[in-house]
């Protein structure tokens, strides 16, 4: 468990690229300068601009400084700090760390003014007990910045405090440091940079890093084979008790005891939830739902009696509305039942409006019909 959590700002918390990469390309065309790939230009986004212009392009002293003045000059002054949107999930993920009583910081290579720009524009600012960004004086690397963001926080532990980021420059920083780490794979590295860098743990979801920063234990991993007859005892024990052991659920669905080979198609996932010992106490999934465009179908949503009414239902259903975006669904849809009142709740309250009964229906049994058109949930 961590008492504190450090953000790094860019490819972590928003995502930037379009007014950095277009920061780059204006100060690198009035340089007159041969114009990297759009990909090459991608990887500039996190690191500090002497970074990027002197050691990644090979400028000379002079002209990095040169080309950092001119790219700021776009930046601040041009609109290219507010060429960036938050990353879904990330508000709420911060707002559950604050409430759970964490110090939170932001750590980013940012100068001061466009840190608090995006910050405050994205009413980001609030969540944060301080916000540390890089200067041209005391705080040149991302690790000045950490211990700078350390100090403040008046931090006496350091193995009570994460860092966060996505990019290779963030956690090798934090190891300068003393500090463990989370690498993120929705920036702008990849497992490999993050891995290789060192970090302490590599996530897909923000729902994990809410898991490591209070220590719950909980992972979620893509369903096996050997999990098959241990999630369809939890599913048929949900449903027998609230009497839907009958014809029309998938209570008596021949491939309930098969369900990875099910989820081992291309248009759908299934992931099982896992608890500090190993054991599968749950699940969710979601498939491709042809007779609705764009729109993906939420499946089988049940937990283990032993981790009911811990906010786990919540949680995993961000989680999957995170796998849902990320594989270009625009919309989820789901079918449930009277019976399943706690189950209903939870949709609800994650935003889900009820529909009228579709004409094609997966089980016939069901008689609640959801639907949600945008994924702004905490994941």
């Amino acid at each position: 468990m961590y008492s504190a959590i450090l953000f790094d700002l860019d490819g972590t918390l928003t995502d930037s690229a379009p007014g950095i990469i277009h920061g780059f390309e204006y100060a690198i065309k009035q340089m007159g300068k041969e114009m990297p790939s759009k990909e090459q230009l991608r990887r500039f986004v996190g690191p500090p601009l002497e970074d990027s212009f002197g050691r990644m392009l090979g400028y000379s002293g002079e002209d990095t400084k040169r080309a950092i003045a001119i790219y700021r000059d776009y930046y601040n002054n041009m609109g290219g700090v507010l060429e960036n949107s938050v990353y879904p999930g990330i508000e709420e993920l911060l707002l559950k760390l604050k409430n759970s009583g964490k110090k939170l910081a932001v750590a980013t290579s940012k100068h001061e003014k466009p840190a608090a720009t995006v910050l405050e524009h994205f009413g980001l600012k609030k969540y944060f007990d301080v916000v540390a960004a890089s200067n041209d004086t005391d705080r040149r690397t991302k690790a000045d910045v950490i211990r700078y963001a350390l100090d403040k926080l008046s931090v006496t532990d350091k193995s009570e405090v994460i860092m966060v980021g996505d990019r290779h420059h963030d956690i090798g920083a934090a190891k300068e440091t003393g500090l463990d780490s989370i690498g993120v794979l929705w920036g702008y590295g990849d497992r490999d940079e993050l891995e290789n860098a060192g970090a302490t743990y590599v996530v897909e979801s923000k729902w994990e890093i809410m898991a490591l920063a209070t220590g719950d234990g909980f992972r979620l991993r893509l369903l096996k084979e050997e999990d098959d007859s241990i999630l369809a005892a939890i599913i048929r024990d949900n449903l027998k008790k609230r009497n839907l052991d009958i014809p029309g659920t998938v209570y008596f669905d021949e491939g309930l005891d098969h369900l990875s080979s099910y989820y081992g198609k291309d248009n759908c996932r299934y992931f099982v939830l896992e608890d500090c010992g190993g054991n599968v106490v749950g699940g969710i999934g979601f498939e491709s739902f042809v007779h609705m465009q764009d729109t993906a179908e939420l499946q089988k949503l049940y937990l283990h009696d032993s981790v009911k009414g811990s906010g786990l239902g919540l949680t995993l259903i961000s989680f999957i509305e995170d796998k849902m975006r990320d594989a270009g669904y625009k919309y989820s849809y789901l079918e449930t039942h009277d019976n399943l009142e706690a189950a209903i709740h939870i949709y609800e309250k994650s935003g889900y409006l009820e529909i009228a009964r579709p004409p094609e229906v997966g089980h016939g049994a069901m008689n609640r019909f959801y639907k949600k058109s945008c994924f702004n949930n905490y994941a």
